[in-house]
Protein backbone atom coordinates (compact mmCIF):
# COMPACT_ATOMS: atom_id res chain seq x y z
CA UNK A 1 0.00 0.00 0.00
CA UNK A 2 3.07 2.39 0.60
CA UNK A 3 4.26 1.37 -2.84
CA UNK A 4 1.08 2.10 -4.30
CA UNK A 5 0.57 5.53 -3.28
CA UNK A 6 4.15 6.23 -3.72
CA UNK A 7 3.45 5.78 -7.39
CA UNK A 8 1.12 8.73 -7.06
CA UNK A 9 3.95 11.37 -7.24
CA UNK A 10 2.03 14.72 -5.81
CA UNK A 11 3.61 18.32 -5.82
CA UNK A 12 4.80 17.46 -2.07
CA UNK A 13 7.88 15.93 -2.67
CA UNK A 14 8.70 15.49 1.10
CA UNK A 15 5.41 13.69 1.38
CA UNK A 16 6.18 11.34 -2.20
CA UNK A 17 10.06 10.30 -0.31
CA UNK A 18 8.64 9.68 2.85
CA UNK A 19 6.56 7.09 1.54
CA UNK A 20 8.94 5.80 -1.47
CA UNK A 21 11.20 5.22 1.88
CA UNK A 22 8.91 3.77 3.92
CA UNK A 23 7.76 1.19 1.29
CA UNK A 24 11.40 0.66 0.98
CA UNK A 25 12.85 0.22 4.41
CA UNK A 26 9.27 -2.56 4.91
CA UNK A 27 10.57 -4.65 2.42
CA UNK A 28 14.59 -4.51 4.13
CA UNK A 29 12.91 -5.37 7.21
CA UNK A 30 11.29 -8.43 5.76
CA UNK A 31 14.17 -9.58 5.18
CA UNK A 32 15.67 -9.73 8.58
CA UNK A 33 11.76 -10.80 9.67
CA UNK A 34 12.16 -14.37 7.79
CA UNK A 35 15.35 -14.43 8.71
CA UNK A 36 14.36 -14.67 12.13
CA UNK A 37 11.12 -16.80 11.48
CA UNK A 38 13.48 -19.52 10.24
CA UNK A 39 15.83 -19.39 13.18
CA UNK A 40 12.58 -19.52 14.95
CA UNK A 41 11.86 -23.28 13.59
CA UNK A 42 15.43 -24.66 14.40
CA UNK A 43 14.27 -24.88 18.29
CA UNK A 44 17.66 -24.11 19.36
CA UNK A 45 18.48 -23.89 23.33
CA UNK A 46 16.98 -20.35 24.28
CA UNK A 47 20.98 -19.89 25.81
CA UNK A 48 22.02 -19.74 22.09
CA UNK A 49 19.28 -17.62 20.77
CA UNK A 50 20.62 -14.62 22.04
CA UNK A 51 24.04 -15.08 20.56
CA UNK A 52 22.11 -15.96 16.72
CA UNK A 53 20.11 -12.46 17.59
CA UNK A 54 23.11 -10.68 17.09
CA UNK A 55 24.41 -12.45 13.62
CA UNK A 56 23.85 -10.50 10.55
CA UNK A 57 21.23 -11.23 8.55
CA UNK A 58 22.99 -13.51 5.71
CA UNK A 59 24.55 -15.93 8.52
CA UNK A 60 21.09 -16.27 10.17
CA UNK A 61 19.83 -18.05 6.31
CA UNK A 62 23.05 -19.55 6.24
CA UNK A 63 22.46 -21.24 9.80
CA UNK A 64 19.65 -21.98 8.98
CA UNK A 65 20.51 -24.05 5.50
CA UNK A 66 22.88 -25.86 7.32
CA UNK A 67 21.05 -27.06 10.61
CA UNK A 68 17.91 -28.24 8.63
CA UNK A 69 19.62 -29.87 5.43
CA UNK A 70 22.43 -32.06 5.44
CA UNK A 71 25.33 -30.94 3.43
CA UNK A 72 23.41 -27.86 2.09
CA UNK A 73 25.13 -24.25 2.40
CA UNK A 74 24.23 -20.78 1.48
CA UNK A 75 25.18 -20.00 -2.29
CA UNK A 76 26.96 -16.82 -1.55
CA UNK A 77 28.19 -16.38 -5.21
CA UNK A 78 24.89 -16.09 -6.55
CA UNK A 79 23.41 -13.28 -7.63
CA UNK A 80 20.68 -13.62 -5.22
CA UNK A 81 22.64 -13.78 -2.53
CA UNK A 82 24.99 -10.14 -4.13
CA UNK A 83 21.77 -8.34 -4.12
CA UNK A 84 21.15 -8.72 -0.05
CA UNK A 85 24.51 -7.65 1.05
CA UNK A 86 23.79 -4.58 -0.96
CA UNK A 87 20.59 -4.58 0.30
CA UNK A 88 21.95 -4.93 4.27
CA UNK A 89 24.06 -1.83 3.03
CA UNK A 90 21.17 -0.29 2.45
CA UNK A 91 19.38 -0.85 5.54
CA UNK A 92 22.49 0.09 7.00
CA UNK A 93 22.57 3.70 5.19
CA UNK A 94 19.60 4.02 6.79
CA UNK A 95 19.29 2.76 10.49
CA UNK A 96 22.74 3.94 10.60
CA UNK A 97 23.25 7.81 8.17
CA UNK A 98 27.15 8.81 7.19
CA UNK A 99 28.12 11.63 5.17
CA UNK A 100 27.10 10.97 1.28
CA UNK A 101 28.90 11.24 -1.99
CA UNK A 102 27.80 13.91 -4.42
CA UNK A 103 28.89 13.85 -8.33
CA UNK A 104 28.13 17.10 -9.85
CA UNK A 105 27.98 17.26 -13.21
CA UNK A 106 28.08 20.45 -15.72
CA UNK A 107 24.97 20.71 -18.08
CA UNK A 108 24.49 22.21 -21.84
CA UNK A 109 22.86 25.63 -19.75
CA UNK A 110 26.14 26.19 -17.78
CA UNK A 111 24.36 24.69 -14.81
CA UNK A 112 25.17 21.85 -12.45
CA UNK A 113 23.09 18.77 -11.94
CA UNK A 114 23.88 16.22 -9.17
CA UNK A 115 24.17 12.50 -9.28
CA UNK A 116 23.48 10.44 -6.76
CA UNK A 117 25.95 7.59 -5.61
CA UNK A 118 24.48 3.83 -6.34
CA UNK A 119 25.07 0.38 -5.60
CA UNK A 120 27.01 -1.50 -8.15
CA UNK A 121 24.44 -4.53 -8.84
CA UNK A 122 20.98 -3.14 -8.03
CA UNK A 123 21.67 0.57 -9.07
CA UNK A 124 20.02 2.09 -5.98
CA UNK A 125 20.67 5.33 -4.51
CA UNK A 126 22.79 5.02 -1.40
CA UNK A 127 21.79 7.85 -0.09
CA UNK A 128 18.26 7.23 1.57
CA UNK A 129 17.13 11.30 0.61
CA UNK A 130 17.06 10.27 -3.21
CA UNK A 131 14.92 7.03 -2.89
CA UNK A 132 12.10 7.27 -4.81
CA UNK A 133 9.39 5.15 -6.05
CA UNK A 134 10.82 3.45 -8.68
CA UNK A 135 14.04 2.36 -6.03
CA UNK A 136 11.33 0.60 -4.05
CA UNK A 137 10.37 -1.53 -6.81
CA UNK A 138 13.38 -2.30 -7.30
CA UNK A 139 14.59 -3.14 -3.55
CA UNK A 140 10.68 -5.39 -3.51
CA UNK A 141 11.77 -7.39 -6.51
CA UNK A 142 14.98 -8.24 -5.20
CA UNK A 143 14.09 -8.56 -1.28
CA UNK A 144 11.32 -11.38 -2.85
CA UNK A 145 14.18 -12.22 -5.42
CA UNK A 146 16.17 -13.49 -2.77
CA UNK A 147 13.55 -15.29 -0.80
CA UNK A 148 12.20 -17.29 -4.08
CA UNK A 149 15.67 -18.16 -4.53
CA UNK A 150 16.37 -19.04 -1.00
CA UNK A 151 13.06 -21.42 -0.47
CA UNK A 152 12.89 -22.97 -3.89
CA UNK A 153 16.44 -23.67 -5.01
CA UNK A 154 18.39 -23.37 -2.16
CA UNK A 155 15.91 -24.95 0.54
CA UNK A 156 13.54 -27.19 -1.99
CA UNK A 157 10.86 -26.47 -0.28
CA UNK A 158 7.16 -27.00 -1.41
CA UNK A 159 5.13 -23.49 -1.63
CA UNK A 160 2.93 -24.33 1.03
CA UNK A 161 4.98 -25.27 3.10
CA UNK A 162 6.57 -22.05 3.01
CA UNK A 163 3.43 -20.48 3.81
CA UNK A 164 2.89 -22.58 6.85
CA UNK A 165 6.99 -21.48 8.13
CA UNK A 166 6.21 -17.72 7.52
CA UNK A 167 2.58 -17.45 8.29
CA UNK A 168 2.86 -19.84 11.87
CA UNK A 169 1.74 -19.03 14.98
CA UNK A 170 3.09 -21.48 17.11
CA UNK A 171 6.00 -20.41 19.45
CA UNK A 172 8.19 -22.77 16.94
CA UNK A 173 7.14 -22.40 13.63
CA UNK A 174 6.31 -25.77 11.86
CA UNK A 175 6.45 -25.48 7.86
CA UNK A 176 4.19 -28.80 7.04
CA UNK A 177 1.21 -27.52 9.12
CA UNK A 178 0.26 -25.69 5.51
CA UNK A 179 -0.93 -22.05 7.09
CA UNK A 180 -1.32 -19.72 4.84
CA UNK A 181 -2.99 -16.05 4.30
CA UNK A 182 -5.12 -14.31 2.05
CA UNK A 183 -4.86 -10.87 0.19
CA UNK A 184 -6.72 -8.83 -2.09
CA UNK A 185 -7.12 -10.25 -5.67
CA UNK A 186 -5.63 -6.23 -6.69
CA UNK A 187 -2.44 -7.02 -4.69
CA UNK A 188 -0.96 -9.61 -7.04
CA UNK A 189 -2.28 -7.64 -9.96
CA UNK A 190 0.22 -4.86 -8.54
CA UNK A 191 3.22 -7.38 -7.66
CA UNK A 192 2.75 -9.16 -11.51
CA UNK A 193 3.12 -5.10 -12.54
CA UNK A 194 6.48 -4.95 -11.02
CA UNK A 195 7.65 -8.06 -11.85
CA UNK A 196 7.78 -9.07 -8.17
CA UNK A 197 7.85 -12.78 -8.22
CA UNK A 198 5.96 -13.99 -4.65
CA UNK A 199 5.39 -17.68 -6.28
CA UNK A 200 7.57 -19.03 -3.43
CA UNK A 201 4.84 -18.82 -1.28
CA UNK A 202 1.40 -20.06 -1.32
CA UNK A 203 -0.90 -17.58 -0.67
CA UNK A 204 -4.74 -16.88 -1.50
CA UNK A 205 -6.45 -14.15 -4.09
CA UNK A 206 -9.71 -13.20 -3.01
CA UNK A 207 -12.53 -9.89 -4.29
CA UNK A 208 -13.42 -8.85 -1.01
Amino acid sequence: MLLRNAERETEDEYFYGALSRASLVASLFLLEAVANTCIESLALASAALGEIDRLPVLAKYDLYIRTKFRRRRLDRGARAVQALRELKSLRDAYAHPKPQKVVWEEMSDDGLEAWPQRTAVLKVPTNPHDWHSEDAIIVMRSVHGFLCHFFREQCRLRPKHVAGLLFSEDDIPVAERGTTQCFDRSIRADLKRWCVDVSYCRLYWLSW
